[in-house]
């Protein structure tokens, strides 16, 4: 393959000439830092396009096959990547099916940053945000008919949103000044960071300020006094939010639910204390409706903000997570990984760090890695980094990979831990996926669900049996995550039973039970548990029969 430069315009695009044929396809171009290994962008490039490789790839100028997913089918493809063999001094790969068709060119360019660069970086980017956030302000300032900035100082956030404050007796002229509903906001925006001269009244930062205090203000004060760890101002959109206690680290022990409708006012839910909320009353007037949409574009346009920078840390995080797996060497094992030897469980699809704690990947459905779990004494994750709808596939025999097209005939188990997940695996010898707590259940469930619509999936519950008995009692957090799981996926829950003796030795999940009963205890309790389970379903349906039957008669 040679690759060759296209001036056009301002931008450098590349044209490959294949062997066989003529095809043009502009490619994906990797500008390399000091320090960081083209096998490792490379590496990134075809997993972002369906490949799944392990480890990195190999970069001799031969064609190598690898698998790949395509509309929900794994097909053969095949790579090859050359040492630099442009004018530029790049590296360049290509990726093909297994007829020829390209699929996609990269380019390595060792352009990036120098160590003392990316060092440089690291220590100015609070800066360079707070930056950022100041010239966004100081555009929704500017003046109509004020000169732009600098072209190159403009917005560069392409999917942006600029929120409006529409009242509603004004909606369709802003609509026809090119205004959009959000409908899950509430409130109207533009796309990008140019507003139009006819919409520009409408910005909030043209409002008067409220002549009393800003309900958001008061209520966030509310939540703070009675201890809740609130960072910035609540959301008041009328749907509750989960929230961490002042002291309880990142366990969100609470949850306040916030409204501008009439009066404002506002719930505050203590998980730890009385069932009954506490309830906020705004001592104010009404909000105007020109007050409460203000409010409401304001909250919009900070949660827009917000994603936004989260989705580029994430981003980042998720090519810093590809560089460090990538370049462990060594699979974790019960013999070099002593987390693994403390659990007695077996290594699947896992890595050991030079500290011996094991590291697993948190990947999508479609299998990229966004970010990685170190797990020794602690368990923790790269700063940053999407942990949502993630999760870890056990799944050595490659079920998933070959059972697309067994529907209801493919079963799925999903679990919180790593080491549930591997026993309960080993035991059954079902695929699985771990989510790593309980708070992601639900969305890795759905995002299996999505992958594989008629697979019967089942949840295997953690029971934390001892959270109820605590003064002030807690919900069993480990059951209830699991049922809202299946809830939302039509499957079926997998709970351990644990006898008073077992309780009081502090098990909690699948793993505990097999250390305590041992495997064939362990794949007992597991056929229990179906049984059990089977039960209840049947016991559901009868009742559904049963109210169809009287629905029948009452006719």
């Amino acid at each position: 393959m040679s690759i060759t430069d296209i001036e056009s315009r301002s931008e450098t695009t590349y044209r490959t000439v294949p062997s066989v044929g003529l095809s043009t396809l502009v490619p994906s171009i990797s500008h390399l830092n000091e320090g960081e290994l083209p096998e490792t962008a490379f590496g990134q490039f075809l997993i972002d396009r369906g490949a799944e490789i392990s480890g990195e790839p190999t970069m001799d100028g031969h064609w190598h096959v690898v698998p790949l997913m395509v509309d929900g089918r794994q097909v053969d493809a095949r790579y090859r990547a050359l040492d630099p063999q442009t004018p530029d001094g790049d590296f360049t790969g290509e990726l093909r099916t297994a007829d020829g068709k390209l699929l996609g060119l990269w380019v390595g360019r060792e352009d990036g940053l120098t160590l003392e660069e990316q060092i440089h970086a690291r220590d100015v980017s609070g800066q360079e945000l707070e930056e950022r956030e100041l010239v966004g302000r100081a555009d929704m300032d500017r003046p109509v008919g004020a000169p732009d900035r600098p072209a190159g100082q403009a917005s560069a956030a392409a999917g942006q949103k600029t929120y409006l404050a529409v009242p509603f007796a004004e909606k369709d002229a802003a609509k026809a000044a090119g205004a959009l509903w959000d409908k899950k906001a509430g409130a109207w925006f533009v796309k990008g960071s140019e507003i139009p001269e006819e919409l520009f009244r409408f910005m909030p930062s043209d409002h008067e300020v409220l002549g009393s205090e800003d309900p958001r203000t008061a209520f966030g004060k509310f939540l703070r006094d009675n201890g809740a760890e609130l960072q910035g101002l609540p959301e008041m959109d009328g749907k509750w939010h989960r929230i961490a206690l002042a002291g309880d680290g990142k366990e969100t022990n609470a949850s306040y639910r916030g409204f501008l409708d009439g009066v404002p006012n506002g719930q505050f839910k203590n998980f730890k204390g009385d069932d009954v909320p506490l309830q906020w009353i705004s001592k104010g007037d009404a909000l105007s409706p020109e007050e409460k949409q203000r409010l409401v574009a304001e909250a919009a346009q900070n949660r827009e903000n917000r994603e936004r920078v989260r989705a580029t840390e994430q981003e980042a995080t998720a090519k810093r997570a590809f560089g460090i797996w990538t370049n462990l060497k060594s699979w974790a094992t019960p013999e070099n990984c002593p987390y693994l030897a403390r659990k007695n469980v077996r290594g699947y699809g896992v890595k050991v760090a030079d500290d011996g704690r094991m590291v697993v990947p948190l990947r999508d459905e479609n299998g990229r890695i966004w970010s990685l779990q170190f797990v020794g004494d602690e368990k923790i994750y790269l700063k940053d980094g999407r942990k949502d709808g993630l999760f870890h596939t056990i799944d050595p025999s490659k079920d998933l990979e070959n059972g697309r097209d067994k529907g209801d005939k493919l079963t799925i188990i999903i679990g919180e831990g790593y080491a549930t997940g591997a026993d309960v695996h080993k035991a059954t010898n079902l695929p699985t996926a771990v989510a790593f707590d309980g708070d992601n259940l639900v969305a890795t469930a759905k995002a299996v669900r999505e992958k594989f619509p008629k697979a019967n999936l089942l949840i295997a519950a953690d029971d934390d049996h001892h959270l109820p008995n605590r003064n002030p009692p807690l919900p069993n957090k480990g059951l209830k995550c699991a049922q809202r799981a299946a809830e939302a996926v039509g499957g079926k829950v997998l709970a351990p039973s644990f006898t008073p003796a077992e309780k009081e030795r502090g098990a909690t999940d699948w793993n505990d039970l097999k250390q305590i009963r041992g495997e064939k205890g362990l794949l007992t309790a597991l056929r229990d548990s179906f049984v059990q389970m089977q039960r209840e379903h049947a016991r559901s349906l009868g009742k559904d029969k049963g109210l169809g039957r009287e629905r029948e008669l009452s006719r």
